[in-house]
């Protein structure tokens, strides 16, 4: 008795099923996308980073203010070369304000701009230059897959409103 041979259309249609479950289908060097949740605690991750360390923030402010108030939305979610916590980089634009005493919100010191962001010790923070170096900047700092992300973040309202409710709670 012999057996019976699928179609040359079906022996396709069952690899690109295996492939795909496999996850074989995925371009090399990219990751899957990140969940809201991984998104969130690498978020909170760079706003502790820069809230509990504003000496770290003299990078963002030229001065390192006495308090300091910030709201973070991750773009990237942590890389490593070799696995190690040491060489963790966080992506994420952030919108931060110097809190300083007796000045109003809408008069504060901010920044607003991708970062990065490797939480050591010792902390350290790469920031893209202003001005006509911005692009080269931004592509030396951030990895190829992020650099499109980097270059479109931006503070939207919500962050603004988030940025103004923290302030004055670390204000007062």
């Amino acid at each position: 008795m012999r057996a019976k041979r699928f179609p040359a259309t079906g022996r396709i249609l069952v690899l690109a099923v295996l492939l795909v479950a496999s996850g074989c289908t995925q371009p090399k060097g990219s990751s899957p996308e990140p969940d809201q949740e991984e998104m969130a605690a690498v978020s909170s991750e760079v706003t502790e980073l820069l809230e509990s360390n504003p000496a770290a923030t003299t990078s963002l402010f030229g001065r390192t203010p006495d308090r300091v108030a910030c709201v973070s939305r991750a773009f990237g979610l942590p890389k490593t070369s070799s696995g190690s916590s040491d060489d963790k980089w966080l992506f994420s634009h952030v919108y931060c304000a110097a809190v300083d005493p007796g000045v109003a919100f809408g008069d504060a010191s901010t920044f607003s701009g991708p970062v990065a962001i490797a939480p050591g010790p010792p902390i350290e923070i790469k920031v893209p230059q202003d001005g006509a170096e911005y692009e080269a900047s931004v592509r030396r700092i951030f990895p190829d897959e992020l650099e499109k992300a980097a270059m479109n973040s931006v503070a939207d309202e919500g962050m603004k409103r988030a940025l103004s409710q923290q302030y004055a709670a670390r204000q007062g």
